[in-house]
């Protein structure tokens, strides 16, 4: 492997992890047992609690939550600041990841 696809490799999973782990703080937020009201509303209780059944149900709502957050907002987000800039980590480290994949893969089709 060339300096480029190793680079390439790197920034890749350095932005999925990021990615990752900032997802992984939004369903923590998202998904809080007590209520909070923020605004005369009521926040994090049960937004994402429908997760019963098998881990494969629970993989594919997982995934398929992953990508709906990618190009939309849950409206209880916006209430909640740490939220805020967890969505834009979640989606700038997405885009990083997507980036490298591609760089990744045209370097290797092409042997750069």
């Amino acid at each position: 492997m060339t300096l480029f696809l190793w680079t390439m490799l790197t920034v890749t999973c350095a932005g999925l992890m990021w990615s990752l782990a900032a997802f992984d703080r939004l369903i923590d937020i998202g998904s809080v047992a007590g209520s909070r009201r923020t605004g005369g509303r009521e926040v994090g209780r049960g937004v994402i609690s429908g997760w019963k059944g098998s881990s494969l149900r629970s993989g594919l709502d997982r995934n398929r939550l992953f990508v709906k957050w990618l190009f939309r907002t849950p409206e209880w987000a916006g209430e909640v600041r740490i939220a805020r800039s967890l969505f834009r980590r979640f989606r700038i480290g997405s885009a990083i990841a997507f980036a490298g994949f591609v760089s990744f893969g045209a370097g290797s089709f092409l042997h750069v």
